[in-house]
């Protein structure tokens, strides 16, 4: 007998498959995430297959996908680790507008004012993660002289939109 998660599993993947292989490429992420680390549709992690869909995806000049290889390009999960591919599949990203791959860059940069300039990018461009790190940079000088009031400006940012990391550094600076 067929466990009805089976059933679910087996019903979702084909009917993404359906969509991905007439070009929806948002299908292609949308099993990718049901198959990667986001599982909840009842369906088995699958790294091996979210991976072969990431790269369809980003050949397809999907940004989420891009950003999502070049993440696991950095960690070495299902991957070889290989901070080259990394940045690569990052900068393709920010080239097809998602603004995550500017913070991830700023993560894995080994120069400072580089990595700030990522940063920088990331929060300019609303990026939740990249607003609270463009605060800490000024905050502790990273790539750049250190200003408490640029710092509590940006931590306010990030604590606005939910960052409760964020308001403590505020409420210990001031």
């Amino acid at each position: 007998m067929t466990k009805p998660q089976t059933k679910v599993s087996w019903v979702w993947e084909y009917f993404v498959r359906k969509q991905s292989e007439n070009g929806e490429i948002r299908a292609y992420c949308q099993f990718i995430s049901d198959n990667g680390e986001n599982n909840n549709k009842g369906t088995k992690k699958n790294l091996k297959k979210a991976i072969e869909w990431y790269e369809k995806s980003a050949r397809q000049e999907y940004g989420i996908a891009q950003c999502s290889l070049g993440h696991l390009c950095e960690k070495g999960k299902g991957v070889e680790q290989d901070l080259e591919k990394a940045i690569y599949w990052y900068k393709k990203a920010t080239e097809n507008g998602y603004e995550a791959a500017y913070y991830y860059l700023g993560n894995i940069e080994k120069d400072e004012v580089k990595a700030f300039e990522y940063y920088k990018k990331s929060a300019e461009k609303g990026y939740l993660n990249g607003i609270y790190m463009h605060g800490y940079c000024y905050e502790t000088g990273i790539g750049t002289e250190i200003d408490k009031e640029k710092a509590v400006k940006w931590y306010k940012i990030a604590a606005e939109r939910g960052n409760k990391d964020a308001q403590k550094r505020v409420e210990l600076i001031e």
